[in-house]
């Protein structure tokens, strides 16, 4: 498992209906992510949800082959600010 990008939610609403939609399109999981929030205080987007993208986790949709993060391609490098000051 490779986590490459991430996508920052302002609301967990927003983060839960990614979540869904990540697990729709991954057979057979039960899990996808949990939610966690940037917790530096000192930044810009402190207290939003940060959404994990899993890379090069192939999937299948419509009979087409594709991959996760085809689906999501907002997604960013993490910052390691979202966490602490450095």
């Amino acid at each position: 498992m490779k986590i490459k990008k991430f996508i920052l939610f302002d609301n967990i609403e927003d983060w839960n209906d990614a979540n869904s939609k990540a697990k729709s399109l991954i057979p057979n999981i039960i899990e996808y992510a949990q939610p966690r929030q940037v917790i530096n205080d000192n930044h810009d987007d402190f207290g939003k949800y940060m959404f994990p993208i899993i890379e090069d986790t192939p999937i299948t949709v419509s009979g087409q082959q594709s991959l996760l993060q085809d689906h999501f391609p907002s997604g960013q490098d993490f910052n390691y600010d979202w966490i602490a000051d450095f």
